[in-house]
This record gives structure tokens, C-alpha cells and sequence, in this order.
């Protein structure tokens, strides 16, 4: 009779292990997944939808770390495809930003030697030691903050009307100013400065 009563606890004590072990197994698998959907919400930017528990922690270690890495890839990805069509749109939106037209500015002459560094080569790198021409048309200097280099303009000063290429800068060639190239000092001086007026046909991109 003690035989028969010591194996039915045996009984009962084997039975109650196999039941832990078998809601352990199941609360683990449960909590892994509930994990991978709370890591979807964390990436999504939907942390206050995540599942609040008072009693477990959230275990990030419970989770397959090669699925973990597969999430985050994706979302990268999307992201860095995303930032790829935003600086492909910013160009375009950027070119309409500049005014078309007739602006006043303030109008100087220089040549393509002078004693403050004018060595023959314009900003934009283009030689204008025989010729103050680019593609048959005029070169100016001006400050690229208010027309940008290789902007195709039209100018008009007291005495001609001509379309000419912002191929240059200078020093003092800030805001409102532009520089206009030719050939002699002595046309330079002549010109003197004053004001001329200028829209710009077609923007550049320097």
C-alpha cells in the first residue's frame, strides 16, 4: 500500500514537471513574438502602441538577432531612398528661387591684367588673356550669392545692350555689383562706374 502511494506522487510530481515545462515553452514562444512585433512598432515610430506589462520586461535578448539585423536593413534602405529623391528634387526647387527680373546694379569695367591679381583666368577657370568673350558672349564678374556662376544675363548700361556669361568674381564685387570685362585699361577708365540694368536669362549651376 506504501509502494502503491509512493508511485502516484512519483506520478503527479513527473506530470506537474512536464506541465511547467510545457508552459514555459509556450509563454517563451509567445513573449518571442510579441517581441518581434513590439521591435516593427519601435522602427515604425509607433512606440505608444507598444503592449505595456507590468510584470515582464522587454527582453531584446529574447529575439533572433539575424532577424533583428533583417528589420533594420529594410528600414535603411527605405530611408536612404527616400533622402536619394529628396536631393534629386532640391535642384529643381532650388532654381526657382532666383528673380528673372530687371534688377538695378552697380557696374564697374576691368581687364584681364591689373595690379590687384588679376592673372588672365577667371574664377570659373576659363583664360581670358586674348579674348573678353565666352561662346560670343560678354563676361562679367559678380557675386555668385545673388547670380550664380555661368548664369547667361542680359545687360543694359547707358551705352549698349548685350547678353553676357557670369564666369567671374572679385573681392569687392559684393551684392548689387558687377565687374564687366575689356579689353584695355584705358576703355576702363573711360566707362568709369555707374549704373546698369540687369536680368538674368538663364541660371547657372556654379
Amino acid at each position: 500500500m506504501k509502494n502503491l502511494v509512493n508511485w502516484k506522487v512519483l506520478l503527479v510530481t513527473v506530470l506537474f514537471i512536464l506541465l511547467s515545462v510545457w508552459l514555459a515553452f509556450t509563454i517563451s514562444k509567445d513573449s518571442s513574438k510579441e517581441n518581434v512585433d513590439n521591435i516593427n512598432k519601435i522602427i515604425h515610430n509607433d512606440e505608444g502602441e507598444l503592449k505595456e506589462n507590468e510584470d515582464d520586461s522587454f527582453k531584446i535578448n529574447d529575439i533572433n538577432s539575424d532577424r533583428i539585423q533583417e528589420i533594420v536593413d529594410q528600414k535603411v534602405e527605405i530611408k536612404l531612398e527616400e533622402l536619394d529623391k529628396q536631393n534629386e528634387i532640391q535642384p529643381k526647387q532650388q532654381e526657382n528661387t532666383y528673380d528673372t527680373n530687371w534688377k538695378t546694379f552697380e557696374a564697374t569695367y576691368y581687364t584681364a591684367f591689373c595690379n590687384t591679381g588679376c592673372i588672365g583666368i577667371t574664377a570659373s577657370g576659363y583664360s581670358v588673356k586674348d579674348t573678353i568673350y565666352y561662346n560670343g558672349k560678354r563676361i562679367i564678374a559678380v557675386d555668385p550669392r545673388v547670380i550664380p556662376l555661368y548664369s547667361v544675363v542680359e545687360v543694359k548700361t547707358p551705352y549698349e545692350i548685350f547678353e553676357a556669361v557670369a564666369l567671374d568674381t572679385g573681392g569687392s564685387i559684393k551684392n548689387q555689383r558687377v565687374d564687366i570685362l575689356v579689353s584695355t585699361k584705358k576703355e576702363a577708365f573711360a566707362l568709369g562706374r555707374h549704373d546698369v540694368q540687369i536680368r538674368v536669362i538663364e541660371f547657372g549651376q556654379g
